[in-house]
């Protein structure tokens, strides 16, 4: 599930596919990754050799590259590419965001 440092972008309780065999970020991209034993999902800002830096579009309200720095490529899990399911707080379901395509810009 997703938190709100990928607003508007990616809503709190969306639940999305992440395609594991795309590992080639683009600018613009939105990844998965792993740090700290848990899964990150940003958008990718700079591909700079072995590392990738992140930041989330909710950047008052993010951890990202700016705090904890690059990530090695190796730790990607994939590309973030659509939202599977999607709710509120009261559990209504967003019907307008199930199966939607995610705005990549890269």
């Amino acid at each position: 599930m997703v938190s709100g440092s990928m607003l508007p972008t990616l809503m709190v309780n969306d639940l999305v596919l992440i395609n594991k065999f795309n590992k080639t970020p683009h600018v613009g991209d939105i990844f998965s990754f792993k740090r700290d034993n848990k899964l990150l999902i940003k958008r990718v800002a700079i591909v700079n050799g072995n590392g990738v830096y992140f930041l989330g579009d909710n950047k008052k309200n993010s951890k990202d590259s700016r705090s904890f720095g690059h990530v090695k490529k190796d730790k990607l899990v994939g590309k973030v590419f659509k939202i599977l399911f999607s709710f509120d707080e009261k559990y209504n379901i967003r019907w307008n965001r199930v199966w939607s395509k995610i705005n990549n810009i890269g």
